[in-house]
């Protein structure tokens, strides 16, 4: 709300679980074959993104700085309304990932001119840090970072671009086994036919709310 009183463009993560362990529908990227898309979570964060700034994007007037090729026919020229790019995504799911990143990266790239600023708010950011539940055909884990739109959304957190901000959650019942078994002490090497007796109750309330503890292994 304030953000959005203060005129910021906004760009809101609510649940980024969504994207890394309950994607509604996943694809290979057509660009990378190591990418994974999912072009349903992309297409409705771009229809919330619409919501959250259509006044402001109208505004700004904001317009793409590159031609993007999105298929045979359907191209977007240098020049044209950062809008269009929005609404392609969403009346096309297959190329919704792509357009989500396309975006983030413009705004990003733009907010250096001075005439906008961005507020990045995300709750339990350290989603983005953990193993994702999605997997590739061959049945492994993708890595977060191989998953399109949360690459994307995590090139937001580096400190490489100025006239933004970044507000963000962590939580600890994210912390996935591995992590409780790191960061509590506790030595993998230990038999684990037994769960209780090596490893200890599956419980966060020993861990700490720290951000620190919760980003890293420290």
């Amino acid at each position: 709300h304030y953000g959005s009183v203060e005129k910021y463009l906004l760009l809101y993560c609510p649940k980024p679980t969504d994207w890394l362990r309950y994607p509604e529908e996943t694809a290979q990227s057509v660009y990378k074959s190591e990418r994974m898309d999912t072009p349903i979570d992309a297409a409705v964060w771009l229809q919330h993104f619409r919501t959250h700034n259509n006044q402001l994007l109208d505004e700004l007037d904001l317009r793409a700085s590159k031609q993007y090729v999105w298929s045979q026919r359907e191209i977007t020229e240098a020049g044209d309304p950062l809008k269009n790019i929005l609404e392609h995504g969403i009346s096309r799911i297959k190329h919704a990932s792509d357009c989500m990143a396309v975006v983030l990266k413009e705004i990003k790239a733009q907010s250096s001119s001075g005439r906008y600023r961005v507020l990045v708010v995300v709750d339990k950011v350290n989603a983005f840090y953990e193993m994702s539940q999605i997997k590739y055909p061959d049945r492994s884990y993708v890595d977060a970072d191989n998953i399109t739109i949360a690459r994307a959304f995590k090139k937001l957190f580096t400190n490489d671009w100025t006239n933004g901000a970044v507000v963000a959650s962590v939580c600890k019942k994210l912390m996935v086994h591995y992590r409780i078994l790191k960061v509590a002490g506790i030595p993998k090497y230990k038999p684990r036919s037994r769960p209780w007796d090596t490893w200890g109750p599956f419980s966060v309330s020993h861990l700490s709310d720290l951000p620190l503890d919760l980003l890293t292994d420290a």
